[in-house]
């Protein structure tokens, strides 16, 4: 008898610590699930039914023979019905959480967690006639009345908290019929989910709406609201404008506006002006803000023809859309330059201009914030060992561009084709890219003046940049493009004879 009661103590304490540590990690997921903003909830809970299940399968397969694995499973249609039934009802409590959290609803998911317990206890004292002593109905009581407090302040009735705690109670009640291993368990509540979920992300994915890019490839638009305005910096390529005008009016509807007050433009290349015309129809009134040398080149036919080219192989790369890509209706309605503020209420954009990649390429901060949004005169991050220089247009400048951007002293960085930059690598980040870009400029000019064709140093200089992991984020003709750019320039400012020898038209 004392023996058991030693069991039993033994029991409860290693549940106790069971439970301490299970709420505690779950607290700390909220985090987690906003840090993979800003793919949707949807893509997100579809991953998670398919990696849970490889996770469980492996877990399993390294204790359990794999012929023997899926025999429990199947040992009666009762047991079937129970690990199908847990299933559905755990994936949409999963389901339900994920998007509260990436909602705003915080605070009702934790009133649901709070809420779930004290179901299931009731859960075991209605259906399942277990007894509750006089310390676990004070706790209940207490339990019950902390909920009515966070109800009562919340002054509303908590659905979506009633939801997360109904769903995990009915899904702790059917599992309380099975007695097996919990990962085991959990794979088989997986198993018959997750074909449907690896059907549903492929298909996500090849239409560019799943986790693994979340702004087309190569092109990026992001949405800035102000106190009192809307701007929206970048707009992408043209094959992605359907999503991206989807998007931009679901996120100003979730805040109660109407309009799109700026476009901010850091430079006119396709993969970063590609969706402007779709833009500028769908809200006239916007006002696009760009250099006086983006004005000029939205008017030559010349120039638009090579953004139309490009935004076509895009399109082509990396969709399955065959709509002709338009370049009507480029426009700069505001010209800004160096010192110019475009205020979005009590926020508003500082102006920097930074030649280099582009003549007419800028970087605007948001102040009071600090948060710079870099051109690609000062590169693009790739990670925190490397970076891809662009001088298409002068080379002296992007150095002149990353000084300039590197004495302004921002607070934080968005770096155009990368995102916001690590923590403390805002400074270090520009003498990285003097560093990258006097390296690529050496290596052009070491084969010039070894006597290279231009032919010849454009082969070297593709086997050295190009790579399968930068083909998934830039077509091979827009590489290719810039690099005839970039090596026509420094042979010609720096190489022998000033480039006669070398250099082609």
């Amino acid at each position: 008898m004392e023996r058991l009661q030693m069991d039993d103590r033994n029991t409860y304490k290693i549940g106790l610590i069971s439970v301490l540590c299970c709420n505690t990690f779950w607290g700390f997921l909220p985090i987690y699930w906003q840090a993979l903003k800003p793919i949707d909830s949807a893509v997100i809970i579809f991953y998670r039914i398919a990696l849970m299940f490889l996770v469980c399968f492996a877990a399993c397969a390294f204790r359990t023979n794999i012929k023997e694995l899926f025999k429990p499973m199947f040992e009666s249609r009762k047991k079937l019905f129970v690990y199908v039934a847990a299933g559905i009802v755990i994936t949409l409590n999963w389901s339900l959480y994920i998007w509260a959290v990436n909602a705003g609803y915080v605070i009702q998911t934790c009133m649901g967690y709070f809420l779930e317990p004290l179901v299931v206890c009731c859960f075991g004292v209605v259906f399942y006639k277990e007894k509750a002593n006089k310390w676990k109905k004070i706790s209940m009581i207490f339990a019950f009345c902390g909920l009515m407090v966070m109800i009562i302040g919340y002054r509303e009735i908590p659905f979506i908290a009633l939801g997360l705690g109904l769903s995990f109670a009915i899904y702790s009640a059917i599992k309380k019929s099975v007695f097996l291993n919990p990962i085991q368990s959990l794979l088989y509540e997986t198993l018959f989910l997750t074909p449907i979920a690896l059907i549903v992300i492929v298909y996500l994915e090849n239409s560019g709406n799943g986790a693994l890019e979340t702004a087309g490839f190569g092109g990026e638009a992001l949405l800035v609201f102000g106190s009192e305005k809307t701007a929206l910096y970048d707009c992408g390529m043209a094959y992605c404008h359907d999503q991206l005008l989807k998007n931009i009016s679901a996120a100003l509807q979730a805040r109660g506006r109407e309009r799109l007050d700026y476009v901010l433009l850091s430079h006119t290349h396709y993969d970063h002006i590609g969706a402007l015309p779709y833009i500028t129809k769908r809200w006239p009134e916007v006002v696009v803000c760009a250099a006086a040398k983006a004005k000029s080149v939205f008017k030559s036919e010349g120039a638009k023809g090579t953004m139309k080219r490009l935004g076509e192989a895009a399109r082509d790369e990396f969709s399955a859309s065959k709509t002709p890509v338009s370049v009507d209706g480029l426009r700069v309605d505001r010209v800004v330059k160096d010192g110019d503020q475009i205020s979005i209420g009590f926020e508003y954009f500082a102006v920097l201009e930074t030649p280099g990649h582009t003549a007419c390429s800028m970087t605007y901060v948001l102040e009071p914030a600090g948060i710079m949004f870099t051109s690609e005169s000062t590169g693009v991050l790739k990670n925190p060992l490397c970076v891809e220089t662009s001088a298409l247009k002068s080379y002296q400048d992007t150095i002149v561009s990353a000084e300039k951007c590197k004495t302004y002293h921002a607070k934080q960085i968005i770096c155009p084709h990368f995102g916001i930059f690590p923590e403390g690598f805002v400074d270090a980040y520009f003498d990285m890219y003097v560093k990258f870009a006097k390296e690529e400029k050496d290596f052009i000019l070491s084969l010039a003046y070894e006597g290279y064709t231009y032919e010849e140093i454009l082969k070297e200089y593709e086997k050295k940049y190009w790579t399968a992991q930068r083909g998934k984020s830039q077509p091979k003709p827009a590489f290719l493009e810039n690099a005839k750019h970039i090596i026509g320039h420094i042979v010609d400012t720096f190489g022998p004879d000033n480039g006669k020898t070398t250099s082609a038209e």
